[in-house]
């Protein structure tokens, strides 16, 4: 068998949010806008993850305050040493990929530990992001996959010098 080949597009993966507010469909703010579930926890087992389940609540894409406008549900995985979330999974049934079609996304993003000026951040260190749309009968499949490294402070300064 061949391995397949890929064909670079210039398709519909734009994805924002992940960096600065992706996490926020799991927070109090979002509570009339989600339906939220923790997952039974393992007792005696270490290093087991806590695992809140979120489903969109049947009206929320038509609410300006919900982050997610359309219906979807995820699970996030929380570390519980340090109550940070480590991965976070959506799917999206009803996504619109493009003008012209609808289908299934699906997203996952790991986070993990970055140090900024000795504070440290939980920042996205891998993305996926995978969109198949439904109504095609063969169908391309859109996706986009990215790993992130290196972060570093970016530091601007700047004088005012009076005219002479």
């Amino acid at each position: 068998m061949a391995a397949p080949e890929g064909q670079l597009l210039g398709g519909p993966v734009v994805l924002g949010g992940v960096f600065s507010g992706g996490l926020d469909a799991v927070s109090l703010r979002q509570k009339t806008c989600m339906s939220y579930t923790l997952q039974p926890i393992e007792l005696g087992r270490q290093n087991t993850l806590y695992v809140i389940q979120f489903t969109t609540q049947p009206d929320a894409k038509h609410r300006s305050e919900c982050v997610l406008k359309e219906e979807g549900t995820g699970r996030v995985f929380v570390d519980p040493s340090t109550m940070q979330v480590t991965r976070m999974e959506l799917i999206a049934p009803n996504h619109h990929i493009n003008p012209t079609e609808i289908g299934t996304w699906y997203i996952s993003i790991d986070y993990a530990p970055t140090v900024f000026a000795g504070q440290t951040f939980w920042m996205p260190t891998t993305i996926t992001s995978t969109e198949t749309p439904a109504d095609a009968y063969t169908p391309t499949v859109y996706s986009f996959s990215a790993t992130y490294t290196d972060y570093h402070k970016l530091e601007i300064s700047s004088h005012i010098v009076p005219a002479r």
